[in-house]
């Protein structure tokens, strides 16, 4: 991507939709064996896009290793994770109105201790979005997550090169952290947008 935004003083990535993305150049494995939290301002050009939009993702080539974070087109949110074949999902109640939007903090909090129905949890400007489904594998463990695929903005890596569901809109301050935030540092970080780590939260 060459188009760049504003977000107060720092920038934001913005994603035409048809062939934009961002190889971060890591594949964040050790993260993603356990709790993590993924983190990011978004400003979606349609809170209901005409198909499925990922703001951050990666797959491996066999598929079996895998996690997305983004939003459907009826404006719901949902963040995906799987390892080595096993797999859990968060699904929002419609969150998005029709149209553009302005920026609006996204965290997607997974749990490797919680069990079925609760490994995770997806924030928006603070706040808990409840609603929709939650659809999970009896078996999932963090752990066993071994992908080699470079993490990606604005799609979801696969084998090496960008998937579809390209993203269409603006990305700024993603985060991606090895430990479970809070929602009082979850809140903290909205509040805050400048604010490079939590309360609590080293960068070690």
């Amino acid at each position: 991507p060459i188009n760049y935004g504003t977000i107060k003083s720092g920038t934001a990535v913005s994603f035409d939709g048809v062939n934009d993305y961002v190889d971060t150049g890591s594949t964040f494995q050790s993260t993603f064996r356990g709790s993590h939290s993924v983190s990011c301002w978004v400003k979606l050009d349609d809170g209901r896009p005409s198909s499925f939009n990922k703001f951050i993702g990666a797959k491996n080539s066999s598929s079996e290793d895998a996690q997305y974070f983004g939003v459907y087109n009826d404006g719901s949110l949902v963040y995906y994770y799987k390892s080595n074949g096993n797999a859990t999902q968060r699904q929002t109640s419609v969150y998005f109105p029709d149209g553009a939007t302005g920026w609006t903090h996204l965290v997607a909090v997974a749990d490797s201790t919680a069990g079925n129905t609760s490994w995770v949890k997806i924030y928006a400007n603070g706040v808990e979005v409840t609603g929709g489904s939650t659809d999970s594998s009896s078996g999932v463990t963090f752990s066993d997550y071994t992908s080699t695929e470079n993490l990606y903005l604005g799609t979801q890596s696969f084998n090496g090169s960008p998937s579809s569901d390209y993203f269409t809109g603006d990305v700024a301050n993603v985060k991606i952290f090895n430990t479970l935030l809070t929602e009082a540092q979850i809140k903290e970080q909205f509040l805050n947008r400048e604010q490079i780590l939590p309360t609590g939260v080293s960068s070690s």
